[in-house]
Order: C-alpha cells, then structure tokens, then sequence
C-alpha cells in the first residue's frame, strides 16, 4: 500500500469512529434488563456484558476475523474492571482496537491499560486487506456488574 493510500484509510477510519461517538448519544438505546450474564446490544451498536467476570474472544471460534469489521462491546462495571489480555493479534498499523476512545494497533498493544474504573467500550475495526487472528480479553469486575435501570 502507498502512504497516501494509508494515510487516507487512516483518516476515514478515525472519522467514522468519531462520528459514530458523537452521534451515539442521539440514538434511543431500548433494552430488556438483562440477566447476569446475557450480552445485550445496547441500541449504539454496542454488546454489553452486564457478568461480574467474563472473556471476550473475537472473533469467536477458529479462524481470523475478517476485512472492515466494525463490533464494539460494553463491560459494565461499577468498580474496578481488571483486564487480562490472552491474545492480541491485530495487522500493525491498520487494524485497531479502542478502549475508551483511545486506539491501540499490534504495534501499541503492548501499552493498553488493563485496569479501568466503570465501565469499558472495546471496539475494534479492521481495513479491507489483511486479517489476523483477533483478541482474548478475559475481565473482572471487582464490586459486580453495574446494574441497568
């Protein structure tokens, strides 16, 4: 790929992300309260894990996820949220995981936080080239899962 064309890919892929957190307020999120350990999508495009401990595997079962994905989750937590990462294995430079709005790519995996206070948005996105094998997070919530009203 030339420069110019990941620089392009870079910038369109920080836009939409940020569009997408500026207009995620407007939209109405509806849910059925869930159990302890159902996940929910929140109505932003987002999957909630509402369980005091859980793993996220993406993608699930065998195999590397695939070309321009765009998923997002949601531990909720009313304490402390501790993060183990089991895998990360996402193309440097191009795909990206986001904890709380900052982005991480294979490159800067190794500085991701791994305690949070609260709740933790998890999104990740991957170009149209190249997949990897994806993530492992396994996380814990120190005071139980926060509740929805």
């Amino acid at each position: 790929r030339s420069k110019a064309t990941v620089s392009v890919l870079y910038c369109l892929k920080m836009f939409a992300s940020r569009l997408l957190l500026l207009c995620a307020p407007l939209i109405a999120a509806t849910h059925d309260s869930p159990d302890d350990s159902a996940p929910v999508n929140n109505g932003h495009g987002c999957t909630e894990r509402h369980a005091a401990a859980g793993t996220i595997d993406y993608p699930a079962g065998p195999g590397d996820y695939e070309n321009n994905e765009d998923v997002c989750f949601v531990i909720k937590c009313n304490k402390q949220l501790m993060l183990v990462w089991e895998l990360v294995d996402v193309e440097t430079d191009f795909d990206f995981i986001s904890l709380n709005g900052v982005w991480y790519n294979g490159k800067t995996a190794t500085t991701m936080p791994n305690m949070f206070i609260g709740d933790l948005e998890i999104r990740f996105t991957s170009d149209p080239m190249t997949t990897r094998k994806g993530f492992t997070v396994r996380w814990s919530c120190a005071d139980g899962p926060a509740t929805t009203n």
